[in-house]
């Protein structure tokens, strides 16, 4: 990050470019996964403790006032602090590879006949997650409940 981008060979820019995708790409998954976890979890303390599926820490019923509260006091601060990495990111020479990253169509094949090959990765990307987030609940439901 010292050299003149200038002063850059092919190569250089090349292994630049790959390894700064990355860390958006990776930055941006944790961002994600932080979310759909707190949200998981909400879900589970509203719909899977009255199943008595699961042992929390209490057997009283929980309002759902007071899990959306704890949510936000998960979410809210979680949200400002990944705007500010970000932020951060694209001040730091990233902005390209984050508009690129969030861009619906990158990755995509346009003239493609299928319409799945059109997709860009984000889309890819996040529906294999959510998939895979469904499955994973699903298996541990049918594990846990009789």
């Amino acid at each position: 990050m010292r050299t003149n981008p200038k002063d850059m060979t092919d190569e250089q820019r090349f292994k630049f470019a790959q390894r700064g995708r990355l860390r958006v790409i990776d930055g941006t998954n944790d961002m994600i996964v932080e979310y759909l976890s707190s949200l998981t979890a909400a879900m589970f303390i509203l719909y899977l403790a009255p199943t008595g599926a699961f042992s929390f820490a209490t057997s009283e019923q929980i309002e759902t006032a007071a899990v959306v509260k704890l949510l936000a006091y998960q979410l809210v601060p979680e949200l400002f602090l990944d705007f500010y990495v970000t932020f951060i990111e694209a001040q730091g020479g990233l902005l390209t590879l984050h508009e690129l990253y969030w861009d619906p169509s990158a990755g995509g094949v346009p003239s493609s006949k299928y319409r799945a090959n059109r997709l860009g990765d984000l889309f890819k990307a996040l529906s294999a997650k959510l998939c895979g987030a469904v499955v994973l609940t699903a298996f541990v439901l049918m594990a846990t409940l009789k």
